[in-house]
Formats: structure tokens, C-alpha cells, sequence
């Protein structure tokens, strides 16, 4: 098994929760989803999270970027957990603000992503294992 603890992934496309799901399971991660930030904010509530994988575009109560927001919140819900922003609008203002709210790293959905994906995961994990 590749990671300890869980993996979070919150995104309100069930497309990409399944890809993000097939991919990190299949390297041996336990990985939960939430669709909204509501949901999300539930879950973060549980012990264990390793890591948190948070869209920018994710719906809610803070617009079309709710998933910046979420990003301060699981750092305080799961301090442990490593929070990384997924975006396909990266921009140098939302990659800022994502650092300043407590990310550890973001991943952009590109052609390398899967690739990506896995390492960064892993990379976030070996972090939460070290300390």
C-alpha cells in the first residue's frame, strides 16, 4: 500500500471524483469524496484525513472559487492533512491565494495529470508520514 490514512477528494463533478478515485485507489489509497462544500466541511470533521485534494470551481456559499476558501478550513479541521488545490485555471492569483490559505501544493488538469496526480499524492503523504 503506497499511503497511510485517507485521502479526501471534494469536487461536485462526479467525472472527476471517479477518475481522481480510480487512480489513487488503484495505487493503494484509501479515498473518500465529498460533492460539496457542505459535505466536505462533514467530512473534515473525521480523524485520519492524510491528504485533501480540493477543486477551485468547487459550488458553494464563496461563489465559483468555494474551493480557495475550503482550503484555510481543512487545514483547521484536519491540521495534520496535506491540502493540495486541483484547477484548470490556474492562475497566479488563485495558485497566491491557495499558499497563503495553507496548501502544500496545487495540480493543474492537463494532459499529465494522472502522472501528476500520483506523485504529488504520494509526495504530500510521505510528508504527513515523516513528521
Amino acid at each position: 500500500m503506497s499511503g497511510d490514512g485517507r485521502i479526501l477528494i471534494v469536487d461536485d463533478h462526479p467525472p472527476f471524483l471517479e477518475t481522481y478515485e480510480e487512480i489513487l485507489a488503484a495505487e493503494g489509497y484509501a479515498v473518500e469524496t465529498a460533492t460539496s462544500h457542505a459535505e466536505a466541511l462533514r467530512r473534515l470533521d473525521e480523524p485520519g484525513w492524510a491528504v485533501v485534494l480540493v477543486d477551485q470551481k468547487l459550488q458553494g456559499p464563496g461563489g465559483p472559487d468555494t474551493g480557495l476558501g475550503l482550503i484555510g478550513e481543512a487545514r483547521r479541521r484536519a491540521p495534520g492533512a496535506k491540502v493540495l488545490l486541483v484547477t484548470a485555471y490556474a492562475s497566479t492569483e488563485a495558485v497566491e491565494r491557495a499558499f497563503r490559505e495553507g496548501a502544500y501544493d496545487y495540480l493543474e488538469k492537463t494532459a499529465v495529470f494522472e502522472a501528476l496526480l500520483r506523485v504529488k499524492v504520494r509526495n504530500a503523504a510521505e510528508a504527513v508520514r515523516e513528521r
